[in-house]
């Protein structure tokens, strides 16, 4: 059987790098006091995600690892209020303090995150996300097919800003492209649901400018278009396994190149 994730083994293992990152690096040494000082929680929370704070959307970053933590949450809460098998109160109430702790993460100091999720909070937290495996049936995307989508994705996102598309399209193309682009960066965060939703704002965008498309189609830069087609497609094929959800691209793509003919 492939082996599967789930929201709350997502946020187990992002809680878990860095409260063992902050084990090693939570304290700073005080030459004035002669001992080790907690640092903030901010500071720790960076480097535990690898966001250098002198680039320049280190900031951005930040708060964006922060919100992608929220969602998984969120997402917890929901399949635990739908799961009457789950232990309810149990579960929302660790996910109640997840929330509340991640809320405070630039105002905390390392020795306050660390007694939240202790030792204790990690391990039934393994247990909500094993519980959840019976409840949901995701498989995990190989690092092999997700670099391939990533590669994919950056090199039509260059060609179509590169071509001379009519601008809105060109526009509409970037932004639904920089979803999916997104989407894979945070996979670890968002799983194949997160991608999923990408493809399927793509999805909707070909309808949506469905005549565009095909004057575009129809134009000196169809091989940019063409292109995008393919990777949608590609991603899909990649995708759709993974969340359990039937393939939406080729099928209305096809139909709309064929009605285009």
């Amino acid at each position: 059987m492939p082996e599967q994730t789930n929201p709350a083994k997502r946020l187990h293992d992002i809680l878990d790098r860095v409260v063992s990152y902050g084990a090693e690096e939570g304290y700073m040494y005080s030459s004035q006091r002669q001992e080790n000082v907690p640092r903030e929680m901010r500071e720790v929370w960076m480097e535990a995600m690898e966001i250098d704070p002198d680039e320049e959307d280190a900031e951005d970053r930040f708060h964006n690892s922060l919100s992608e933590v929220l969602l998984l949450i969120n997402s917890c809460e929901q399949i635990v209020k739908r799961t009457s098998a789950m232990d309810q109160d149990l579960h929302l109430e660790q996910l109640t303090q997840a929330k509340r702790v991640i809320f405070r993460v630039h105002a905390t100091i390392w020795n306050e995150f660390r007694d939240e999720f202790n030792v204790h909070f990690m391990r039934s937290l393994q247990w909500a996300a094993r519980d959840m495996t019976y409840h949901w049936d995701e498989e995990i995307i190989s690092e092999e097919s997700l670099a391939t989508l990533q590669e994919g994705v950056e090199d039509i996102i260059n060609r179509v800003v590169d071509s001379d598309l009519e601008y809105e399209l060109k526009r509409v193309l970037i932004d639904g492209l920089e979803a999916v682009r997104q989407a894979l960066l945070n996979y670890q965060m968002s799983g194949a649901e997160g991608i999923r939703q990408a493809l399927d704002r793509n999805i909707g965008l070909l309808h949506r400018y469905r005549e565009d498309f095909k004057v575009a189609y129809e134009s000196d830069d169809q091989q940019v278009v063409v292109d995008f087609f393919g990777f949608l497609k590609k991603a899909d094929i990649v995708v759709s396994p993974a969340s359990k959800i039937k393939q939406l691209a080729a099928p209305i793509i096809d139909r709309m190149l064929e009605s285009s003919g």
